[in-house]
């Protein structure tokens, strides 16, 4: 799945938890000033995007998303994750989910430090 096609089932997931057109998301909306969503909804859009792609991530990362890049970004870098490819995401810089740290502390062997 390249960053296009997560970019338009994200932009539709959104669209369906603010009850909008999925026109109606722009590629750099942010969901609290452009699409005015309250938490809960924010809460509701983070848990269809993880189900939506079978990401697994946690509900603390879920909750920091803020938008749709840092969406797309969470869901690449879940998705290489999985597949074992090494996928820098799109989104906004900095704002890569954490994940597992103990992804960060492998060495070239892929042992554990």
């Amino acid at each position: 799945m390249d960053t296009q096609e997560i970019r338009e089932k994200v932009k539709e997931i959104i669209a369906d938890v603010a009850g909008i057109d999925p026109q109606g998301v722009g590629d750099e909306a942010h969901f609290f000033e452009d699409l005015d969503l309250d938490s809960l909804a924010l809460l509701e859009m983070g848990v269809d995007v993880d189900y939506a792609f079978k990401l697994g991530a946690p509900d603390e990362e879920l909750k920091e998303l803020r938008t749709v890049p840092q969406t797309v970004a969470l869901v690449e870098t879940y998705l290489a994750r999985k597949t074992g490819t090494s996928r820098t995401p799109v989104g906004e810089p900095g704002l890569a989910p954490q994940g597992d740290s103990s992804l960060a502390q492998q060495g070239d062997s892929g042992q554990v430090a």
